[in-house]
């Protein structure tokens, strides 16, 4: 059983997890869906407001989220972060989902 756990966790098949970053997130511009993210650790990552998978409450959507409607505007967040595989062994982290606090 812990081969099988650890077999699902670690395949590249199926759902992978995340893991949660504190922080503050604004949008850059009202041009595009640009927004900018610096967890409380000092970590940066930007990712588009009009892809992402967002909670504020109760409720939940894809794109534009709530806390992110007035650019340069701050909002506390939590971010969830994963690491990628891109081609040539190279990787890079992508936000997968956002929680306005």
């Amino acid at each position: 059983m812990a081969v099988g756990c650890l077999a699902g966790t670690a395949s590249p098949f199926g759902a992978q997890q995340s893991r949660t970053e504190t922080g503050l997130a604004m949008r850059a511009n009202d041009v595009n869906g640009l927004a900018l993210f610096t967890s409380d650790e000092g970590n940066q990552i930007s990712f588009s407001v009009d892809e992402i998978y967002w909670a504020d409450g109760s409720t939940h959507g894809s794109g534009n989220p709530p806390c992110l409607q007035t650019p340069w505007e701050e909002a506390g967040v939590d971010l969830g972060v994963m690491w990628v595989a891109a081609p040539d062994d190279v990787s890079y982290e992508r936000a997968a989902w956002l929680r306005c606090n």
